[in-house]
Parts: C-alpha cells; sequence; structure tokens
C-alpha cells in the first residue's frame, strides 16, 4: 500500500497578529514506521503559506499514531520568517534602560549640616565627600544610566577564527563611533551561540552604553572629560575648616583612570 499524507478536512488554523502563524493536520496512511510517515508529510505538504499577508515557513511536523503500523495524525506548523529563521544580513534587537550601578565618593551637592552641639563644633564641610570618618571615605552606590542592548545576528557559518574574535572582543570599549554611541561609551559584554536545523548560526551579542561625560565636579576640582568605561576615583587630604575650627577630609586630586582595552567592533563583522 502506497503511502499517502492527505489533508484533514478542517484541520487548518491560523493564528493571526504581531507574529501570525497557522497549523495544518495531515491524515497519513500506510506507514508503519515513524520515519516514513513524517517523510510522507515532509513531500506533501507546503514549504510554505501566506497568512495575514506575510510568508510563513514550514517550522516543525509532529505525528500521533492512530492506528498502529497503520494511520498517524500530523501536525505541521507554519511561522513568519520574523519569528522563526532570519536570513545572513538580518537581526533583531533588543534593549533595557535599567541602568547600572557605580560607587561614588562624592555627591552632587551637600544639602545640609547638622552638629549635635552646634554652639560648640560647627559641622564639618568635607566638599560633597560621603560615609567620612578618620582612616576612609566609604562613598555609596547609586544607579547611573546604563543602555544595556543585544543583537542577534546570523551567520552561515561559525568559523574557529571568527569564534576567536567574540573571544577577544569581550570586556572591549568601542574605539570608534558604534551604533548610537560615541568612543568609549560601548562595552561589549560577550556573545552567545546556536546553530539551527538548517546549519546556520545565531548569535547573541550584548552590549552596555555609559555615557561619556564632561565637566564633572568633585568639590572643587572639575573634570574636563572622561569617557563612559573610564574609572574616576578621587584622592582626599585633610584640610583645615577655619568655620569648624577642625580638619575636614577634602577632596584634593581627581584621576580618571582607563581600565579597559579598546576594541575595533568592525571585526564582529555586524557593520557600525
Amino acid at each position: 500500500m502506497a503511502v499517502k499524507a492527505e489533508k484533514r478536512a478542517n484541520g487548518f488554523r491560523i493564528t493571526t497578529g504581531r507574529t501570525p502563524g497557522a497549523e495544518q493536520e495531515y491524515i497519513v496512511r500506510g506507514a508503519s514506521e515513524y520515519d516514513t510517515a513524517y517523510a510522507a508529510v515532509i513531500a506533501q505538504s507546503e514549504g510554505a503559506v501566506s497568512i495575514a499577508g506575510k510568508v510563513c515557513i514550514r517550522q516543525s511536523v509532529s505525528l500521533e499514531e492512530l492506528v498502529e503500523g497503520r494511520a498517524w495524525l500530523a501536525t505541521v506548523s507554519y511561522a513568519t520568517l520574523e519569528s522563526s529563521q532570519r536570513e545572513p544580513g538580518q537581526y533583531a534587537s533588543s534593549f533595557s534602560t535599567r541602568g547600572g550601578t557605580q560607587h561614588i565618593s562624592h555627591s552632587k551637592e551637600t544639602i545640609s549640616r547638622w552638629s549635635a552641639l552646634p554652639q560648640v563644633f560647627k559641622p564639618k564641610d568635607h566638599k560633597q565627600a560621603i560615609g567620612v570618618s578618620k582612616d576612609s571615605v566609604d562613598g555609596c552606590d547609586i544607579v547611573v544610566p546604563v543602555f544595556h542592548f543585544s543583537e542577534t545576528h546570523v551567520f552561515d557559518a561559525l568559523t574557529p577564527e571568527y569564534a576567536g574574535v567574540l573571544f577577544r572582543m569581550t570586556g572591549r570599549v568601542n574605539n570608534a563611533k558604534f551604533r548610537h554611541c560615541e568612543k568609549g561609551e560601548c562595552l561589549f559584554g560577550g556573545a552567545n551561540g546556536r546553530q539551527r536545523d538548517d546549519g546556520k548560526w545565531e548569535i547573541d551579542m550584548e552590549f552596555d552604553a555609559l555615557p561619556n561625560a564632561s565637566n564633572l565636579k568633585v568639590g572643587a576640582i572639575t573634570i574636563t572629560s572622561k569617557e563612559g568605561w573610564q574609572y574616576l576615583w578621587v584622592e582626599f587630604q585633610e584640610v583645615e575648616d577655619a568655620n569648624a575650627k577642625a580638619l575636614a577630609t577634602t577632596p584634593m586630586y581627581a584621576y580618571v583612570e582607563r581600565v579597559y582595552d579598546y576594541g575595533d567592533f568592525n571585526q564582529l563583522l555586524i557593520g557600525a
């Protein structure tokens, strides 16, 4: 008996909306094995259907044995290209502005100063230093504007050379303008890859953007420029506070350090 896969009456279902899709049921007769039934469905079902003006391609086939060695119920699922398999050159992106945490040693402004015995001990002016003790400045953690974004890119193949590029570029900042970021603002957080059934590779790439800054104030010090991922730290000294008649821990020097290497993001092969 020849193996046949016939569309089941009233067995076509569609889903409309942002990511339309469809399912078509088939009755397969004459197949004693799963592989034979599957091959018949693939041979006799459409590779793509049109739903709501969008092309949906065949994604998967599920089989349920109805009569042992004689009949199967097959369900063919279709999905849009956007929600299933992107082609090389196409990519999807997502983002978050939830921010990041940064440790600071000084505030933007001291709102008020108080003393337990104001007639005897005036509050010291530490020039916005936070958490000052005899031997240290503790500072505090704050949320700063970090733009987290990721992109999923499709490649025909993943070569060892390109895998090495992804490895070596992780933890580097852009040495030139990239996407919406100026030099030094974007940090490459790394990549995750997976191979599809068609042999192509989908690679998720993670980025964090921190804005460059200029004319930052630290007490009486002005830092004219600092790239986003450079590190600012402050050296303090005890200086006489004439009003309090005591020594106050005061920002005296500020340093901007480069803590990440630059990287050429063109090597990621995803455009600028």
